[in-house]
């Protein structure tokens, strides 16, 4: 009985890769993904709305409420296990240059740069890592108080902002 549970173990672990999403669905759930993601932020602003209302009228039941809900929406991307949806196309701009902006992409794995390039990237410690090759890099951190602006510098300290769009 060991035996065969283990090879059946054996075999789904070696199947899997054949049970994953093709590229283009896997374009699509992370398309998906990324909506799903802008509607709970735009629903948990409302709610912060309603909770201010309802501290302001000394509802502190109703304000708990709404700050349960909102708990239960948010995810919250420095908490440890949990990562920022990147996925989706960005405006680059240099601080302090603002007619050098460019248009990337951040797929699931990588940054798409203006000339199609694809940069790995890691996320660490609510810190972005994006590998440019040659041992140049860019680390970027969300704006907490907007989830879609990134910010950071490159390996020469230059500053720079990546706007969602």
């Amino acid at each position: 009985m060991k035996t065969n549970l283990v090879s059946l173990i054996v075999a789904a672990l070696c199947l899997h890769p054949l049970f994953a999403l093709p590229p283009d669905a896997e374009a699509l759930k992370a398309k998906r993904d990324a909506k799903v993601a802008e509607i709970d932020r735009i629903y948990a602003t409302e709610l912060e709305k309603f909770q201010k209302k309802a501290m302001a009228d000394g509802n502190l039941a109703g304000a708990n409420e709404i700050e349960k809900e909102i708990g239960r929406v948010v995810k919250d991307p420095f908490k440890a296990g949990s990562a920022p949806n990147l996925v989706g196309k960005w405006r680059w701009t240099l601080n302090g240059h603002p007619r050098k902006t460019l248009q990337r992409e951040f797929t699931a794995t990588h940054l798409i740069d203006e000339d199609g390039d694809k940069h790995p990237y890691e996320i660490a410690d609510g810190k972005i890592t994006i590998t440019w090759g040659n041992g140049l890099w860019e680390k970027l951190t969300f704006d907490p108080s907007d989830p879609d602006t990134l910010t950071g510098a490159n390996t020469a300290g230059t500053e720079m902002v990546y706007k969602r769009l």
